[in-house]
């Protein structure tokens, strides 16, 4: 997805603008953890401490306004893309 919408961007938009390119799914640091450690197989469990000041409880952002501009679209899941980074990474 990073490269088609750099694609799109150097195809579509002129001048410096900046927006985010994602999948549009919200996650959570439970869901991430649960994905990476399917992906390296691990099977272990999270350990859990209390919050510390600043922690953030839940991040979203969205990439319609790009998506608008330049009409590309996500085609890689969260999922699917930490299996693959996972993988690629393993071959390194």
């Amino acid at each position: 997805d990073i490269v088609s919408a750099n694609l799109a961007a150097e195809n579509t938009l002129k001048g410096f603008q900046i927006f985010n390119v994602c999948s549009d799914s919200e996650a959570n640091v439970q869901k991430i953890y649960a994905l990476v450690d399917g992906a390296a197989g691990a099977g272990r469990k999270p350990i859990y401490e209390d919050a510390r000041k600043g922690d953030l409880h839940r991040v979203g952002i969205s990439s319609k306004a790009f998506q608008s501009k330049t009409g590309w679209k996500p085609k890689v899941s969260l999922a699917e893309g930490i299996n693959s980074t996972w993988k690629w990474f393993k071959t390194c």
